[in-house]
């Protein structure tokens, strides 16, 4: 669904996007390369994911390390892109004939202490104090 997007009748309306790896915009170096970019927006405890898939059938690709920062905004030509947020590659996967490069990401680390289950109550305290007190645990 297109919002927030005002065209002239007849105009050309095609799919764009930015993405940064560690801060470095590197769009231009795989927008040729680009299969497919798919990001689901799962709801809840569960992390947002970011699939790229990639033409490597020259070898050239670098593949990008687990834990690397990317930085996704979309949109379309000719407009403003909307950021997407930052997600984290969990998982880098090259395979071929023909040649790809699928790199899997998500919007947080689920791995670490944030999906922890803790049992813990609190007494005589402020919600300000229990707020700290997780977000510094965090």
């Amino acid at each position: 669904m297109i919002t927030g997007v005002s065209l002239p009748a007849g105009a050309r309306v095609a799919p764009d996007f930015s993405l940064l790896l560690q801060d470095n915009d590197i769009t231009q170096n795989i927008r040729k390369r680009l299969i497919s970019l798919s990001l689901t927006d799962n709801r809840g405890f569960e992390a947002d994911q970011l699939d790229i898939e990639l033409d490597d059938s020259d070898g050239l690709m670098a593949m990008p390390q687990r834990n690397a920062v990317l930085s996704l905004a979309l949109g379309w030509q000719g407009s403003p892109l909307t950021p997407k947020g930052q997600f984290t590659v969990d998982e880098v996967e090259h395979r071929g004939a023909p040649d790809t490069l699928t790199i899997r990401a998500r919007s947080a680390d689920f791995r670490g202490s944030l999906n922890t289950r803790r049992d813990e109550s609190y007494h005589d305290t402020t919600l300000g104090d229990i707020v700290q007190k997780v977000a510094a645990r965090n």
